[in-house]
C-alpha cells in the first residue's frame, strides 16, 4: 500500500515532469504496436465502462431507493435509471411528463426528485418499444400507446 507522502511525492514529480512523460509516452506509442494496442484496448474499455455508468466517480442517482407506501416498502428508480431503461435522456423522459405523454412519476421525496416503480417503468419501456416498432413519430401515438399499457 502506498502511503500518503509518497503519493505526494508522485504527484509532485508527475506535475514538474508531465511534458517529458508525456513526450515519452507518445513516442512508445508511436513505436512500439503492442503498447498501442493496450492502450487503445484500455481506452475502449473505459468509454463502455463511462458509457454503462460504472466510471468511478460518475455522479447521479442510479441507485434503486426503497419507498414506504401504505405500509409496505416499494422498490423506485430515479428518473436517471428510467431514461437508462428506455435508452433516452433524463430531458426527453421530463418532457413527456410535462406534455402529458407519460404519467407524472410514483413518488416525489422532499427534494421533489422523481422516483419511479419497476411497473411504471417497465409499462412505459413496453409502450416506447411499440412506438418504435410502429413507426411513428407522433407523441400522441405514444401516448395512446402509454395509455393502453396503464389501463
Amino acid at each position: 500500500m502506498v502511503d500518503t507522502k509518497t503519493k505526494q511525492y508522485q504527484r509532485e514529480h508527475y506535475l514538474k515532469n508531465k511534458d517529458e512523460i508525456s513526450a515519452r509516452k507518445k513516442e512508445r506509442y508511436r513505436a512500439d504496436p503492442n503498447y498501442r494496442k493496450s492502450a487503445q484496448k484500455r481506452a475502449l474499455e473505459r468509454y463502455h465502462a463511462s458509457r454503462e455508468g460504472k466510471q468511478r466517480g460518475k455522479r447521479g442517482y442510479n441507485h434503486p431507493k426503497v419507498a414506504h407506501v401504505d405500509g409496505q416498502d416499494v422498490i423506485v428508480h430515479s428518473v436517471k435509471a428510467f431514461a437508462d431503461q428506455a435508452n433516452r435522456n433524463v430531458q426527453t423522459i421530463r418532457s413527456w411528463e410535462e406534455k402529458g405523454v407519460i404519467p407524472s412519476p410514483t413518488f416525489t421525496d422532499a427534494r421533489n426528485r422523481r422516483w419511479y416503480s419497476d411497473a411504471h417503468i417497465e409499462r412505459v419501456v413496453r409502450a416506447v418499444s411499440k412506438f418504435k416498432a410502429t413507426g411513428a413519430l407522433s407523441l400522441d401515438v405514444l401516448r395512446k400507446l402509454v395509455e393502453r399499457e396503464f389501463k
